[in-house]
């Protein structure tokens, strides 16, 4: 898996997805809907640790900075 997540990238996903987990963890006690936002925290916290997201590479999109070397 070649990364495809730039560091800026990486620590908002990060801080995204304890955010949702922590949202849902708040009080204790599973609400009605919870399984979306925990869903969605836990891919963008294993996104982050990965610092590969899946829809990217599909998209051909990716928030790495490439270093010229040529100079």
């Amino acid at each position: 898996m070649p990364r495809n997540i730039g560091a800026i990238d990486q620590l908002i996903r990060a801080v995204l997805g304890i955010a949702f987990i922590a949202y849902i963890a708040k009080d204790g006690a599973i609400m009605p809907g919870w399984i979306l936002p925990v869903l969605a925290g836990a891919y963008f916290v294993v996104t982050s640790l990965l610092q590969y997201c899946p829809l990217y590479s599909v998209l051909g999109f990716t928030t790495v900075e490439r270093v010229d070397h040529s100079s």
